[in-house]
């Protein structure tokens, strides 16, 4: 659709923007919203995720003395409670591990001004375990 220009109308919306970036920062995002190039590439992206999984899964653990930060879009609730403790288990393993499932944040939306003091927890949670 994005190819074909059916995007472009939509470039004001919410459906663009749904991160909450402002600025510059904003105006490339909406310009990617519509570009069909970036959704053929994102489309390509999600199609490995089940790939990137795996071999993840397939790795072995971090050592223990590393730093793992955990930051996750949504709340612990009683549905998603095994993928909640899929994302924090190497943190959970970890001798120095952070685990934060943002409540209220969404898939699009953990990225954004929003909820950025929640990543900039995690970063300075490692970059001090790391001295």
């Amino acid at each position: 659709g994005a190819s074909m220009g059916l995007f472009t109308p939509l470039m004001g919306s919410g459906m663009a923007n749904k991160i909450g970036l402002t600025g510059e920062a904003e105006r490339e995002k909406r310009h990617f919203f519509a570009n069909g190039r970036h959704n053929r590439t994102s489309a390509e992206e999600v199609a490995q995720w089940p790939k990137s999984a795996e071999e993840a899964a397939a790795q072995p653990p971090y050592p223990k003395d590393m730093p793992v930060a955990v930051v996750t879009a949504g709340g612990l609730r009683e549905f998603n409670a095994r993928r909640k403790a899929m994302q924090a288990a190497h943190a959970d393993a970890s001798a120095h591990g952070y685990v934060d499932h943002v409540e209220g944040a969404g898939h699009n939306t953990l990225l954004g001004p929003l909820y950025a003091d929640h990543i900039v927890k995690g970063v300075e949670f490692v970059m001090a375990a790391l001295k």
